[in-house]
């Protein structure tokens, strides 16, 4: 049997998902620095527990979520809280909305399709770049 990563495939070399820091602000003066995942095939975005009992205490804008999500082993996982804010991402601000559920530590952040689409990324995944295109 051959198992091979998910970052790698034959005998490339190995691959690693694209990070940057992020900034979230909830309004109200409060602010946390995390860093983000970037996913294009996640369809949700989404902080990991840990991270989220950082952050409680310093950042409100949490909101009550029903959502359960499916992650990739197929197991369903329910959210614990959700929130939205204003992120910014390298000075350019949107604002979002993400899960927060316990990822078993495999990211602190997951930025996924649709803060990607938010944000009008584009990913050069050749040069490994994100581009960010302001609104307007």
């Amino acid at each position: 049997m051959f198992i091979s990563s998910v970052y790698s495939v034959g005998y490339q070399e190995p691959c690693t998902p694209f990070k940057a820091m992020i900034k979230l602000k909830d309004g109200e003066g409060g602010e946390g620095l995390v860093k983000a995942f970037f996913d294009d095939g996640a369809m949700v975005a989404a902080m990991d527990t840990k991270v989220y009992e950082q952050l409680k205490p310093q950042l409100g804008g949490w909101i009550p979520t029903q959502r359960v999500l499916r992650v990739a082993s197929g197991e369903l996982i329910p959210a614990i809280t959700a929130w939205k804010g204003t992120i910014n991402l390298r000075g350019v601000e949107v604002t979002g909305c993400f899960e927060v559920f316990d990822s078993g530590g495999s990211w602190d952040f997951l930025f996924g399709k649709p803060l990607i689409e938010a944000f009008r990324a584009i990913h050069d995944y050749e040069e490994d770049i994100v581009y960010i295109r302001p609104a307007g």
